[in-house]
C-alpha cells in the first residue's frame, strides 16, 4: 500500500479498473486469470488421439469442474480485494493531509485581521513574502493563541493516530505492507507540524521585535 497523491494505491493494483492498474504492470486480478490460464493451458501440449492437429484445450476450457474451480478462485479474489479495500480506509481517513493540506486550518488559527488579508489572496495563494504578513498572529489576541494550540495539539494527536496504524496485514494469502503509505503519511503531518510551529513561532517573535522596537 503506497502513497501516490491525489491516491491511496495497492502495488499491484487490485483490479485493472483500479488507479494505477494498467499504468505499473498487470493488476491482483490479471494476475490471477493468468494463472489459470497457465494451468489450463497445459491442455493445449496434449495432441488428440481422434484428431492430431488438435488439442484438448476447448474441451479443458468447457469442462463443468474446470470452470466451477476456476469461478471459486475468482470469487475468493474478490473476496479478499473488498477486505483489502477495507484495509486501506484506515488509511485514506487521513486523507486531508495529502488532499488538501493544513493551510486553511493555519489561516483559521491566525487573527482575524489576518484572515481578511489572506481571503483576497486564496485563489493564488501566498507567495513567500507574504508568509509573514497571511500567518502574522497577533499575541495580544488570546483568542488566536488558544487556536493556535488548539491546531498544534490536533496535529500532534494525528501523528500520534498515524504512529499507531498497522504496517501490514494477512488477508487470505496475500501479506500486506503498509509501512510505506505509513511513512508517508507520518511525513507528511510531521512536515506540517514543524511548519505551523515554526511559523507560529516566527510571527510571535516578529511581534515581539516590533514591540521591542516601540518600546
Amino acid at each position: 500500500l503506497v502513497l501516490r497523491p491525489p491516491h491511496l494505491v495497492f502495488v499491484p493494483s487490485l483490479s485493472e479498473d483500479d488507479i494505477g492498474g494498467t499504468a505499473r504492470g498487470p493488476s491482483l486480478a490479471g494476475w490471477v486469470d493468468s494463472w489459470i490460464a497457465r494451468i489450463t493451458g497445459i491442455a493445449q501440449r496434449v495432441a488428440r488421439l481422434d484428431w492430431p492437429a488438435a488439442d484438448f484445450a476447448g474441451d479443458v476450457a468447457q469442462d463443468a469442474k474446470v470452470r466451477a474451480l476456476a469461478e471459486s478462485i475468482r470469487t475468493r479474489v474478490a473476496d479478499n480485494r473488498m477486505a483489502l479495500r477495507a484495509f486501506a480506509s484506515s488509511y485514506a481517513a487521513y486523507q486531508e493531509l495529502w488532499m488538501f493540506g493544513e493551510e486553511p486550518r493555519m489561516a483559521d488559527a491566525l487573527s482575524p485581521h489576518a484572515r481578511e488579508q489572506s481571503s483576497a489572496q486564496t485563489e493564488q495563494g501566498p507567495t513567500s513574502s507574504e508568509e509573514d504578513t497571511l500567518l502574522s498572529l497577533d499575541v495580544g489576541d488570546q483568542r488566536a493563541l488558544a487556536r493556535s494550540e488548539r491546531e498544534l495539539s490536533r496535529l500532534r494527536r494525528l501523528a500520534e493516530e498515524v504512529a499507531t496504524l498497522s504496517g501490514g496485514a494477512t488477508i487470505g494469502w496475500l501479506r500486506i505492507d503498509a509501512c510505506p503509505a505509513r511513512q508517508a503519511l507520518l511525513t507528511l503531518v510531521t512536515k506540517w507540524l514543524f511548519r505551523y510551529a515554526q511559523r507560529l513561532r516566527r510571527s510571535v517573535v516578529n511581534q515581539l521585535e516590533r514591540l521591542d522596537a516601540r518600546l
